[in-house]
């Protein structure tokens, strides 16, 4: 294991190396200057950073910020004298705070972590295979086939609300407010914090390449990379169909779309873009049942026509579906769309239809359509 060292006392340094080569730690740079530490990380070698927070210039919560920019797996491990700084440095997901003076003993317990995680990190290594978010249904992240198992369902929704963002930062307490809505402050962050190191823990093996959790500026944002998002997938074909209505297009939107955003949870920082998506998603339907209908492929038309109607009846398309019904099939099929119908708006609407308004209604449907028929 190789370690650097940042701190502008002379005497915490040469401390500090004492410790690592009793513990078995290479040392592999030193710097009072955190800026020339900022420009050499890169080029480093170093697995872990033993840093200070005090120091002029730019204080080690920010250093640790732009270290962890630049090389995400590198481990953080502050050194202070002032006990206040603990939350602050865990913000960053730091992996130990040892205060000074530094006692050997405890020195060795964060020497210990460090070869825990490093062990684990070898053993996990960072996945970059396939992974999967689907945002459209029921929340799901799938890497390499298998589901990933949330230890907490607000680890889940940060998760999911950071995905949302877009990759825009978003500040702690704003966080807070959304997913606590109306907690004490400080109790809300201590509840981020919890769910920040449950997803860090959770998907902490995903290269930085497919997923990347960022902190600055007291500020959070998620980046992903290669991995398959299907709310954008489904964004990007619906803008396709804007300028090219295709039918492989319009399938291949209508696929993607497995229910309703964020569906089957009750997040309500979700709404407005369900029911943005939802309308999109009706859209696509409803030029699905009509290309179908004009290319005389009444069966794909009445399919796509009852999918419409479960989601939203709407007397427009119960027409086209009834029309597609009897041009394609004749009464026969009329009557068993209108029965489905009936059905469907004793469901809808809970109450028990009047049987022989119901069969007049139907029979003023044939009628209409034999009219609109021998017209032709």
């Amino acid at each position: 294991m190789r370690a650097l060292i940042v701190d502008d006392e002379y005497e915490t340094l040469e401390e500090l190396k004492a410790l690592l080569l009793e513990n078995g730690i290479e040392l592999v740079g030193t710097y009072t200057n955190p800026r020339d530490a900022l420009e050499s990380i890169e080029e480093s070698d170093a697995d872990c950073v033993f840093l200070d927070i005090e120091m002029p210039g730019i204080n080690g919560l920010d250093l640790a910020e732009r270290l962890l920019e630049r090389k995400p797996n590198v481990q953080i491990i502050f050194i202070t004298a002032f006990n206040h700084y603990a939350t602050q440095a865990f913000e960053v997901n730091a992996l130990d705070y040892l205060l000074k003076p530094i006692h050997p003993a405890r020195f060795a317990k964060s020497v210990q972590r460090l070869a825990v995680n490093q062990s684990q990190e070898q053993e996990h290594g960072a996945v970059s295979g396939n992974v999967s978010i689907q945002t459209l249904g029921d929340f799901e992240v799938t890497i390499n086939g298998h589901s990933v198992r949330w230890s907490r369902s607000k680890a889940k929704e940060l998760l999911a609300y950071l995905l949302h963002c877009n990759g825009k930062k978003k500040h702690k307490y704003e966080i807070c407010e959304v997913l606590w809505p109306g907690q004490e402050p400080k109790k809300a962050l201590v509840n981020l914090q919890t769910s920040i190191y449950a997803l860090r823990k959770c998907l902490g093996t995903l290269s930085p390449d497919i997923f990347y959790l960022a902190f600055s500026d007291d500020c959070y944002s998620l980046t992903i990379g290669h991995l398959s998002l299907d709310v954008r997938e489904f964004e990007l074909q619906y803008d396709a169909l804007l300028v090219n209505p295709s039918q492989t297009l319009l399938e291949n939107a209508a696929s993607l779309y497995h229910g309703d955003y964020m569906g089957n949870q009750d997040w309500p920082w979700s709404q407005l873009s369900q029911v943005s998506l939802s309308q999109k998603y009706e859209d696509v339907l409803k030029w699905l049942a009509k290309n179908s209908y004009e290319e005389e492929r009444f069966g794909s038309s009445i399919e796509w026509c009852m999918k419409l109607l479960v989601r939203q009846p709407i007397k427009e398309i119960q027409l086209l579906l009834l029309r597609s019904a009897y041009t394609g099939g004749g009464l026969s099929e009329l009557r068993r769309l209108a029965d489905w119908l009936e059905q469907l708006c004793v469901q809808e609407f809970d109450i028990d239809m009047d049987a022989a308004a119901s069969a007049y209604c139907i029979s003023a449907k044939m009628d209409t359509f034999r009219i609109d028929s021998s017209a032709r």
